[in-house]
């Protein structure tokens, strides 16, 4: 898993990038508190749910 900001300067949304998927909703930032309490999990937890675990 990659994670990245997407969006113009100031005005960035969090993403993953095995396919491109907003994590807007799990996280205002990928910054350090947010990977500190589990932001990875959660992310991945989330994704496999709405995906059923694959990448396409």
């Amino acid at each position: 898993m990659k994670l990245l900001r997407l969006g113009a300067p100031g005005a960035e949304r969090p993403a993953d990038d095995g396919c491109t998927y907003d994590l807007t909703g799990l996280s205002g930032d990928i910054d350090g508190p947010a990977l500190a309490t589990g932001g990875v999990r959660s992310g991945q937890l989330t994704l496999a749910k709405h995906t059923n675990g694959t990448n396409s």
